[in-house]
């Protein structure tokens, strides 16, 4: 094979999206096309109570109150929150933006928000910390407008989610 070859190779596996990240957006979408609505199960309401009462480090315990849109936070999301936490980062840089999307607000134009093509169309990308190394922390996540609900698909650096 040669060098040309390679390169033709590497730019188009380059945009492959993990595994992980996919099954988390397909669950979204399966969610939203099922008109799933967080506000009318009891069982998302019991969890969202558990997760403000929690002490778990790994879980910032923040109550994101009254807001125009319940969050939903899909397993790639989860696991990548732990990854974070673990990895020292500080989750209420993550929270700040979490409180931001579930107002309704626009981010600053520090986060980098842009939609995702291909495979993640329709997600939603934005930059929770940049660094020099060019391994930013990044949150997916999609809203439906319809039922007003966030789900926060994966987060961590581009190369823990794929993108």
């Amino acid at each position: 094979m040669q060098f040309k070859d390679l390169k033709r190779v590497f730019r188009r596996n380059q945009h492959r999206y993990n595994e992980e990240t996919l099954a988390s957006a397909r669950e979204a979408d399966r969610l939203i096309a099922g008109g799933y609505n967080p506000r009318q199960d009891p069982a998302y309401q019991r969890s969202q109570i558990g997760r403000a009462q929690s002490k778990d480090p790994k879980s910032s315990g923040m109550d994101y109150g009254d807001t125009k849109y319940a969050l939903v936070e899909m397993p790639a999301y989860v696991r990548g929150r732990e990854r974070m936490s673990e990895q020292g980062a500080n989750l209420l840089q993550l929270d700040v933006i979490i409180q931001l999307l579930l107002d309704g607000e626009k981010l600053p134009r520090s986060a980098h928000p842009h939609k995702l093509g291909g495979d993640m169309k329709g997600i939603w990308e934005c930059h929770i910390k940049h660094t020099n190394q060019g391994d930013n922390w990044v949150l997916l996540y999609r809203y439906d407008h319809k039922q007003l609900v966030l789900y926060a698909i994966n987060t961590g650096t581009h190369k823990d989610c794929g993108v």
